[in-house]
């Protein structure tokens, strides 16, 4: 018996096509975003900006931008901010003309660019906390129009580990959907001993999640574009009329992000290792990327309020990036030298600290790095630094 042949199915009409095609689109252009970030973002530089008023801040912020310089793999471009007539302008360029000139004749990892800004903010957000904390609100309008993104960090912050994945990340995140506009590391954990943010002692708003007790600003990345095209100033003009701040800066992006936490990318600690990591967090990190001293820890403390919240191994890596003065740093390769005997007799230790109490240990890529470059420094060039520096 002859079986009939089945009866072709009918084409999809011209409007059902366009359905399935605009059903699709979203998917495939979310990996050729993919690939596009992927593919490039290895070759991009990455743009710190970091924030130097007045003198006192000036030697921190060039230990900052030295140690993301010696634990670079892909250029840089630093962005400064500093007040009028404060001398910074002169001290960084004095100092990074200098690191320029040396690095031009190094790896690519190892090439940076930077400019300076004087400080330009609304006068009333000028004298909210301390000078300039709120320029890190205003970068959007600061920066260049052709610059997209934007890592922000504080200028007592020391960079221990590779900045690329932090970057890429980012830049990934920000061309997903939902978008993210902005990247930060919580204040404390939620589990913590100790929370700043609680309702028992803010009177506002502040972002809450599964693993943050609020957000600290030390470190912060921005998508300028998002921000250029829905800029957050007018909200954060409200939340100054509407609340009493403490943290003024970091509690505005508090408040903000309460409100729009579908925009926040919540970083691991490791991007934000603050003291507070050792004395109130239950889930310790396990492992810095970025170290940041704030409650003056990267310096002996000044009395006893500031004792107990110093951690040796902080002061002591601090130390090894600020040695010497700026003006005599103009070789990468030379300053990795001149430290030799400073990390051959204590790197070992540093780490000991870090781990017996914090629970962490320090990248080894610093380390590595300065002792590789103790071979080729001869035993009386350590012996120099060592009787030079003997008074530390």
């Amino acid at each position: 018996m002859r079986i009939p042949s089945p009866s072709p199915s009918p084409s999809p009409s011209p409007s059902l096509r366009w359905l399935l095609l605009l059903s699709i689109f979203p998917f495939y252009l979310s990996l050729a975003l993919e690939s596009s970030i992927t593919n490039n973002d290895e070759k991009t530089t990455i743009h710190i900006a970091i924030v130097s008023c007045g003198a006192v801040r000036a030697p921190e912020a060039l230990a900052s931008m030295r140690s993301a310089l010696l634990t670079a793999t892909q250029p840089l471009h630093f962005y400064i901010f500093h007040q009028a007539n404060d001398g910074n302008d002169a001290f960084f360029t004095n100092a990074l003309q200098k690191w320029k000139q040396s690095t031009a004749t190094t790896t690519a990892a190892t090439s940076f660019e930077f400019d300076l800004y004087t400080s330009d903010i609304p006068e009333h957000y000028s004298k909210l906390f301390a000078p300039c904390a709120c320029q890190r609100l205003f970068l959007h309008e600061a920066l260049p129009a052709t610059l997209h993104h934007v890592l922000y960090m504080d200028s007592d912050t020391l960079v221990l580990t590779d900045l690329s994945t932090l970057w890429r990340d980012f830049v990934r995140a920000t061309a997903h959907s939902p978008p993210v506009l902005a990247a930060l590391v919580a204040e404390h954990t939620a589990t913590a001993d100790y929370a700043y943010y609680t309702e028992q002692t803010v009177q506002h708003p502040y972002f809450s999640s599964s693993t943050a007790a609020g957000l600290n600003s030390g470190v912060l990345l921005l998508d300028l574009d998002k921000l250029r095209a829905a800029p957050w100033n007018e909200q954060f003009a409200s939340y100054l009329e509407q609340y009493q701040l403490q943290f003024f800066d970091q509690d505005l992006l508090n408040i903000y992000f309460a409100q729009h936490a579908e925009k926040l990318q919540e970083l691991p600690c490791e991007w934000n290792f603050r003291p507070d990591h050792c004395f109130f967090s239950t889930q310790h990190c396990s492992k810095i990327g970025i170290l940041h001293g704030n409650r003056g820890s990267l310096h002996a403390p000044a009395n006893e309020q500031a004792a107990v919240y110093s951690v040796d191994a902080f002061q002591t890596l601090y130390k090894a990036f600020s040695l010497f003065p700026a003006t005599e740093l103009g070789s990468v390769a030379a300053v990795r030298d001149a430290w030799t005997w400073f990390w051959g007799s204590s790197a070992s230790a540093v780490a000991d600290q870090a781990r017996n109490y914090c629970d962490v240990t320090v990248p080894s890529v610093v380390t590595q790095r300065l002792l590789q470059a103790a071979a080729l420094a001869n035993a009386a060039k350590q012996q120099q630094a060592i009787e030079h520096y003997s008074e530390l």
